[in-house]
């Protein structure tokens, strides 16, 4: 918004692509697509909309990961805080990641 960009603009399908191709974005995402079994993980959380109970100290290294990577953040208060995508086109992102070929 602070750079011209009306909300039509902003919901644009190729906006979102091209804020999912974002270095940043993959940056936090490839690691955690490297291996077998964190890539299964990251598979799954990307298919879950609600990534568990938020606490003041994450012990899950991949969500620890994510979240100061700002790419979820909580929602809710108290015993109610959940861990959540912070939006569709992060997650957009790492299914690309995910579907990207190897190197």
């Amino acid at each position: 918004m602070e750079q011209g960009i009306n909300v039509t603009q902003a919901a644009s399908a190729a906006l979102r692509t091209q804020l999912a191709a974002s270095p940043r974005l993959w940056q936090t995402f490839l690691p955690l697509a490297q291996e077998g079994a964190s890539r299964e993980r990251l598979r799954v959380l990307l298919q879950a909309d609600d990534l568990g109970c938020a606490r003041p100290y994450l012990q899950d290294d991949d969500l620890r990961r994510l979240f100061w990577g700002n790419l979820i953040h909580v929602r809710g208060t108290g015993d109610a805080a959940r861990l959540h995508w912070r939006c569709d086109t992060v997650r957009h992102a790492g299914l690309m990641v995910l579907d990207a070929p190897s190197s």
